[in-house]
């Protein structure tokens, strides 16, 4: 008779869960967790759960079980290998192989674990959240239409026209069909997604690997808990987050999201320029009905030449059209080949310092939220995270 092993797979899986949870620092790193392309699932090393187990020595061997041995001996054999890891020539080296084994987690139920352990609160829609693709707006004319809908004031305006037309003493009125107009609408499109997030990154050499491996961690799951968010807020109406991508050194333009992460581009930095592509985008998502725009600004903090009086200009404006902006600065000390490179910047300083003065009302308000990250470090990523999600949003329709 087959043995119901379902509950002890239960039990096994909450241990799991309750694993990953303890340790969610380390499974948000780039270098943690993998995408299957396709899949809606996150792949991450899976948490090591010690079974009791017999270990067998080598042959001829006394210990345990083959002549002398005490009480907490330990079986396994440490930092020896068997005989037939060297596949019989002594002279071989003895290469290990990755014998991890890998935890595959929806990539919603993982973005519910990071909002109920980071405290998250939730977004509030507006009572349409189940709007319509399209929408009708009574704001055109018609000549034709039912009488009911008869534009009054119009009609009447045609109709002293004609009748001043006509030669007709004052006083005198004559409305003729063709004089009447009619309230009409126009069809308004709804657009197909329910927000738009835009990321903007410096790719001026001052941003190496680990730079980027910090943003791409942090960029992902913050995405990965606002989609969730959205989609506990909308239910049926969630139409999903559209993603736009943008980097700046010397220049900005808008590019894939794969070149976000891998582009390195020569020259200075000129943040304001990466300020005023964003601001485009942000006019032509306005302009498709889009109600709902984040920004994510990625750099090391470094602001020099025409950036101290061009940032402010640019930012401000861009700052009042979008739900918020949420600014990180990674300023990893030993970057990305393990040498100081650049001057440090700490937590209240380079541009960093330079927005929490000159935007400190925005701040306040919660338009604007400014991190800090200093290593790669898994802690705070999810600290920042905390950080640009803490605040109750409402959500505009």
């Amino acid at each position: 008779m087959a043995l119901d092993i379902s509950g002890d797979t239960k039990r096994f899986k909450d241990k799991l869960e309750r694993l990953v949870k303890q340790n969610l620092g380390k499974y948000i790193r780039r270098d943690e967790f993998t995408v299957p392309q396709g899949e809606k699932i996150i792949r991450i090393p899976s948490p090591k759960i010690e079974i009791p187990r017999f270990v067998f020595g080598n042959k001829g061997e006394s210990g345990v079980g083959q002549g002398e041995g005490e009480i907490g001996d330990i079986l396994d054999l440490g930092n020896q290998k068997p005989d037939r890891m060297t596949q019989g020539d002594p002279d071989t080296p003895y290469i290990p192989t990755d014998k991890r084994e890998y935890l595959d987690i929806p990539i919603e139920k993982m973005a519910d674990i990071l909002i109920e352990q980071l405290r998250l609160p939730k977004l509030k829609p507006s009572e349409n959240k189940n709007s319509p693709d399209e929408k009708l707006k009574w704001n055109a004319i018609s000549e034709t239409g039912p009488r009911g809908l008869t534009h009054k004031r119009r009609t009447l305006l045609r109709g002293i026209r004609r009748s001043s037309s006509m030669g007709l003493p004052a006083g005198e009125l004559i409305i003729d069909n063709r004089d009447r107009k009619y309230k009409s609408w126009r069809v308004k499109s709804i657009p197909d997604h329910s927000a738009t997030i835009v990321y903007l990154m410096d790719v001026s050499p001052s941003m190496g690997d680990v730079e980027k491996s910090i943003a791409y961690s942090e960029s992902f799951w913050t995405s990965t808990i606002l989609k969730r968010l959205y989609q506990n807020a909308l239910g049926k109406g969630y139409k999903g987050i559209k993603e736009r991508w943008v980097v700046h050194a010397d220049f900005a333009e808008e590019v894939s999201r794969d070149d976000f992460f891998s582009l390195q581009l020569g020259g200075s930095t000129k943040i304001w320029r990466g300020y005023e592509k964003v601001r485009s985008i942000v006019e032509e998502e306005r302009q498709k009905g889009v109600k709902n725009v984040y920004v994510f600004h990625y750099t090391d903090g470094d602001i020099y030449g025409e950036d101290e009086e061009a940032i402010v200009p640019s930012l401000e404006p861009l700052v009042k059209e979008i739900n918020v902006f949420m600014f990180t600065q990674i300023r990893n000390q030993e970057h990305s080949n393990g040498v100081v490179m650049y001057g440090p910047h700490g937590p209240h300083e380079g541009l960093k310092g330079t927005l929490e003065y000159k935007f400190e009302g925005e701040i306040a308000n919660g338009d604007m939220v400014l991190t800090y990250i200093e290593k790669d470090d898994g802690n705070q990523i999810l600290a920042s995270i905390k950080n640009k999600l803490r605040k109750e949003h409402s959500l505009t329709f």
